[in-house]
């Protein structure tokens, strides 16, 4: 995720709940989210924002992107008919397995998104931030 589109999203969550933050602030936050991919980040903060009473500490945010993360990968994966079946099942197993764990490996990472370009985002027609 670019800083552009952190700031884009942070800025909405800070509406969300009438707050203010700092430039160390937004710095610090980035420097622990940017690995993550913009959809991911900003389908949670929409969800943080429906859910939450107060503004989220770091670690709030960073367990709803592991959980919108999850949903993310397994969607690009479901809309996606190229894929063969006994790959796509191995790829969900994956998905489902590492949604668990701490990090998933950067090469699930990329093989999952390497099957985004034909559905979810060419599917909305409304930015989901913005």
């Amino acid at each position: 995720m670019t800083k552009l589109e952190f700031l884009k999203g942070m800025k909405k969550l800070a509406n969300y709940f009438l707050k203010d933050l700092s430039d160390e602030e937004l710095t610090s936050w980035y420097e622990i989210f940017k690995d993550i991919e913009v959809e991911t980040f900003y389908m949670s903060i929409q969800e943080i924002g429906k859910s939450n009473k107060y503004f989220p500490v770091l670690s709030e945010l960073y367990e709803e992107c592991r959980k919108q993360r999850k949903e993310f990968f397994l969607s690009i994966l479901e809309n996606n008919k190229s894929i063969p079946e006994n790959r796509l099942g191995y790829l969900k197993s994956m998905v489902d397995w590492y949604s668990i764990q701490k990090e998933y490996p950067k090469e699930i990472i990329k093989e999952v998104l390497s099957y985004k370009k034909s559905n979810l985002i060419e599917k909305k027609e409304t930015p989901l931030i913005g």
